[in-house]
């Protein structure tokens, strides 16, 4: 099974919510149980820390 991105939110908004979350001290689990995102979504789109 591949992963792929979701459509419902573009790339823009995606960048903007990991951005947002970087910035705010949560945890990447608190910043979407907050925001209403799924987190999977969130790590398909979040670029790997390096």
């Amino acid at each position: 099974m591949t992963s792929q991105r979701s459509p419902r939110y573009p790339a823009e908004q995606w960048q903007a919510w990991i951005d947002e979350q970087a910035a705010s001290g949560l945890s990447q689990r608190v910043f979407c149980q907050r925001r209403g995102l799924s987190k999977s979504s969130f790590y398909l789109w979040k670029p790997p820390s390096g």
